[in-house]
């Protein structure tokens, strides 16, 4: 027994083989991230160019489908996944650049005149900007404060509730409509460009109390882009709010595709994208499918995902971006 061979243990055998593999994935890896850079490089030098990227179009095409335009979604996710974890100073950076122009699209939807650079002065820098509405800087400032609320109770794990929302609202509504705040409407009301009848006052608790009911029932049972959709439409439908419907609901959804490792699903406040954000949120008053809005916050998220990740590069030697360069890899010259 003592001039036996030792045998190496079969675990062993599978875990030299496997680091094996792992590491010629690696150097395939590394090739690829070397054409990759060489390929932005070469676009850096042409003339006019301060910034570049891969361009993701030929691999998630336009499309109306729904069920594509998940799977769309759900592998921009996984390649975002894969860029993970964000240095610190640059994610700091894109979360401020983001949030700014998200704070400015969502007021802009609702009529704020502030342009993108004099959002930031007033939220970044407390500037006043002559001849625009004080409201306008409430606003700014509000909002501001309602999404860094939203970060604060994903960044804790704390699902949404009508708790949660009271205090979104009144963070949006803060010094400009005391009484209203934070409280759910006790009058009628009626939107201009809308046919919808919105429910009596008397009805917001009840039909309140139902949307939260169906929100634990299905959070966890339909797609997270759908699902935060659906959520965004209901709430705008009941309108509960006398004002700060619309910013609420955004940020209601928002909550939810953060919580889930998406992004801002952010809606341009230009003329073209807000008029076919109304169009297809008008379209679930009569639609129970609400496929025109769900189509139209996947589009707005897959847009969103493809921004945010414009502005990241994949690192192997330090783990990032991996399933990244193997979509683009077929891609590259």
């Amino acid at each position: 027994m003592a001039n036996e061979t030792p045998q190496i243990p079969e675990h062993g055998a599978e875990a030299q083989e496997a680091s094996g593999i792992s590491s010629l994935a690696n150097t395939s890896l590394a090739s690829i991230q070397e054409r990759y850079t060489t390929y932005i490089r070469l676009l850096l030098e042409r003339p006019g160019m301060d910034e570049a990227h891969f361009d993701l179009s030929p691999l998630y095409p336009e499309t109306a489908d729904i069920e594509e335009l998940k799977a769309q979604v759900d592998d921009l996710k996984k390649c975002l996944d894969s860029l993970r974890p964000i240095p610190v100073e640059q994610a700091d950076n894109l979360q401020e650049t983001f949030d700014t122009k998200y704070t400015y699209d969502s007021n802009r939807i609702e009529g704020n005149t502030l342009t993108l650079h004099e959002t930031a002065l007033v939220i970044h820098n407390g500037a006043t900007i002559g001849g625009k509405p004080l409201k306008d800087h409430l606003e700014a400032i509000n909002h501001r404060d309602a999404l860094a609320h939203v970060r604060g109770m994903v960044d804790r794990g704390e699902v949404f509730t009508m708790r949660s929302l009271m205090d979104v609202h009144g963070i949006i509504l803060s010094g400009i409509d005391r009484d209203n705040a934070g409280r759910f409407r006790s009058v009628r009301i009626a939107v201009r460009g809308s046919e919808h009848v919105f429910p009596n006052p008397l009805k917001v608790p009840a039909l309140m109390d139902a949307l939260f009911e169906e929100y634990e029932a299905r959070r966890e049972k339909e797609h997270p882009v759908a699902f935060a959709a659906r959520m965004h439409a209901k709430l705008v439908n009941i309108h509960p709010f006398v004002d700060g419907n619309g910013r609420t609901a955004r940020l209601f959804m928002n909550h939810f595709l953060l919580a889930k490792g998406y992004v801002i699903a952010n809606i341009s406040g230009d003329k073209s994208q807000r008029g076919e954000y109304y169009t297809a949120l008008e379209a679930t008053h009569s639609d129970e499918s609400m496929a025109d809005f769900i189509r139209f916050i996947l589009k707005t998220e897959k847009h969103s995902l493809i921004e945010f990740m414009a502005m990241l590069d994949p690192d192997i030697s330090k783990g990032r971006g991996g399933y990244f360069l193997e979509r683009i890899a077929p891609h590259l010259p």
